[in-house]
């Protein structure tokens, strides 16, 4: 990932409310040219408002949204043809079945193949053998794996994925991982969304923490950040960290000595880049 220069998505002050409620509130982000970016907030902090806004699937209240150099308001049908966007429900037709689904969304873009040629790209997601299934007798990961072939399928140059892994089996983030790794060697720019840091830690770029619909930190990872996730020892102290705990509330509570407790404080903000206890507490959600 070292020839990450070019901007191709950015947000710049992007405001949105429902009613009364704000769900985003000038929030700014930027995502370059093949990088991985999780964006990484509790429920509720503005992920998946702020995937539909790059996805051009909502309007901004105000603010700039530019994909891949155009503005997204005036120049919306170049710009989603640049995009695809992975909700965290497959949004399918459940009476159709895997074959026609496939055809739909191939017709949507233009595009032309051989029922051969189809079932050699469903056999890559492992669907070939359920290709006469209908939708709503698949499983979520056969229907999420079907998503995501049809998000690709126009061959799009950044892919947004809301909270992908939830609800898998091991199965299936296995092959979700692999999938993205592909789309990583393969150039893609994606933008990942996750409510669990442990999800995109090892898969991502950079990680962009939102907080009541802002950016509160975004920074790039190093490589070792990427090859050697945090310990089950170092994320139950980065979630006490969280919980605002001193280094003696933490050695009581894990039974542990204070030191120790320095030691792997020291381990964590080394691996994530951590320069205050405050920013290591904010960068860190999980819902059991």
């Amino acid at each position: 990932m070292d020839n990450l220069t070019d901007e191709v998505l950015v947000l710049e002050q992007v405001v949105k409310s429902y009613g009364k409620v704000a769900a985003l509130s000038g929030l700014n982000l930027s995502v370059r040219e093949g990088e991985i970016l999780g964006l990484v907030g509790s429920d509720g902090a503005g992920k998946t408002t702020a995937l539909k806004i790059m996805a051009t699937l909502l309007k901004p209240d105000s603010g700039v949204v530019q994909i891949c150099g155009v503005n997204a308001q005036t120049e919306s049908n170049e710009a989603k043809r640049a995009i695809s966007y992975l909700p965290d429900l497959p949004l399918l037709y459940e009476t159709l079945t895997v074959f026609e689904t496939l055809k739909v969304f191939a017709r949507a873009w233009s595009l032309k193949f051989s029922e051969a040629e189809a079932l050699e790209i469903l056999d890559g997601y492992g669907l070939r053998g359920l290709s006469n299934h209908r939708v709503k007798r698949l499983s979520k990961v056969q229907q999420q794996r079907l998503s995501l072939l049809c998000a690709l399928l126009h061959n799009p140059r950044i892919l947004l994925l809301d909270e992908p892994f939830t609800g898998l089996d091991v199965e299936g983030r296995d092959f979700l991982r692999k999938k993205i790794g592909e789309l990583e060697q393969a150039g893609k720019t994606m933008v990942i969304s996750s409510h669990d840091l442990r999800d995109v830690e090892k898969l991502c770029d950079t990680i962009a923490i939102i907080v009541e619909g802002r950016i509160v930190s975004q920074r790039k990872l190093s490589k070792p950040d990427k090859t050697s996730p945090l310990t089950k020892r170092e994320i139950e102290i980065l979630k006490l960290l969280a919980l605002s705990k001193s280094n003696r509330e933490i050695a009581e509570e894990l039974y542990l000595s204070e030191e120790t407790v320095k030691s792997h404080i020291k381990k964590i903000f080394r691996k994530l880049g951590f320069k205050s206890r405050t920013e290591a507490g904010s960068y860190f959600w999980h819902r059991d």
